[in-house]
């Protein structure tokens, strides 16, 4: 593939820069970013504004990104905008490849782009999966998305993963992207991508997802799956401690009834979450963010620097320490 920045930063210039009104707009609730066979092609789902409602997907393809961005604004029947964007979706082929840094950076030094829009990785074609993603009944689409991933987030099955707040993470902290896909021919948003910091290297599950959010502090209450039953979270504590080379993580779990002993409760925690941390060392992915408490313990930028943290993060050893609860 070629290189992407300086094509997408051509295409950033050529189109949006006219001050237009609303109504003379195109607005884009998903962009859809593939390429294969050495053709780029992208992909926006906008509203028809036609009686009745409804969307549309249109799709151009060219030598480079820039070109097929380039020709899928002239495709538009009015200018496109990206304001309204809720979804960024890049395919596995593009994000196993491009450097994403570059790529949310260029996106958001376009001012119209919303920061609050989900970066998601798909693995089906991408014009199938524009053309699935429909509203709700009575609802927008951009708000039935919005709802979709907030209530997934909440369940701690989907990252958290705002073009905003990728581009925040550094060399401390890897981002993780949100997984789209397609169950029974309608939009999922469920499971994550582990990247090193520059491309995808790993997928997670939607439990293996719920684990990490676990360990991140932001799932507290719900439906936990194991290996041998499913828990109900009442309430949910993490606290990670770096210790040298040595990561100790203290998890305390309040559940409802359960199906195994609290000992049972405490091995199957404990064995899910030694797979998670395993495929963040294989990816070199410090989605917990271990990185700054190393960097803290430095005395000068010059010993973070010589300490070479993106060799010894995935040589880390993990400790687990489950305090089960069972509910009376």
């Amino acid at each position: 593939m070629k290189k992407l920045l300086a094509v997408l930063l051509s295409a950033l210039m050529l189109t949006g820069c006219a001050a237009l009104p609303g109504e003379e707009r195109s607005f884009a609730v998903v962009l859809g970013v593939d390429c294969r066979e050495e053709k780029w092609q992208a992909g926006v789902r906008i509203p028809t504004y036609q009686s009745g409602g409804g969307y549309a997907t249109l799709t151009a393809e060219g030598a480079s990104l820039g070109e097929a961005l380039a020709r899928l604004n002239a495709s538009a029947p009015m200018e496109l905008h990206y304001g309204q964007l809720r979804l960024l979706v890049l395919s596995n082929e593009v994000a196993e490849t491009e450097p994403l840094q570059e790529l949310l950076h260029a996106l958001a030094e376009r001012g119209e782009v919303r920061p609050q829009a989900l970066v998601c990785v798909t693995e089906e074609r991408m014009q199938a999966l524009l053309d699935a993603m429909k509203p709700s009944t009575g609802s927008r689409l951009s708000k039935s998305v919005e709802a979709m991933a907030q209530a997934r987030q909440a369940q701690g099955a989907a990252p958290e993963a705002t073009l905003s707040a990728l581009m925040r993470m550094g060399e401390r902290q890897q981002p993780v992207l949100l997984n789209a896909g397609l169950e029974n021919g309608a939009l999922k948003l469920s499971g994550g991508w582990l990247t090193d910091g520059k491309i995808i290297r790993e997928k997670l599950t939607e439990t293996e997802t719920q684990l990490l959010s676990l360990m991140q502090g932001r799932l507290k209450q719900g439906t936990l799956a194991l290996e041998g039953d499913t828990l109900t979270l009442l309430n949910a504590d993490c606290v990670i401690r770096l210790e040298g080379g040595t990561a100790r993580c203290r998890v305390k779990l309040r559940y409802g009834s359960s199906t195994l002993t609290e000992e049972g409760v405490s091995r199957a925690v404990e064995a899910a979450l030694h797979k998670v941390t395993g495929k963040l060392a294989s990816a070199g992915c410090d989605a917990l963010g271990v990185g700054r408490q190393a960097m803290m313990a430095c005395a000068t930028v010059h010993e973070w620097n010589g300490m070479n943290w993106q060799e010894q993060y995935p040589a880390l050893t993990w400790v687990f320490e489950i305090s089960p609860e069972k509910e009376a």
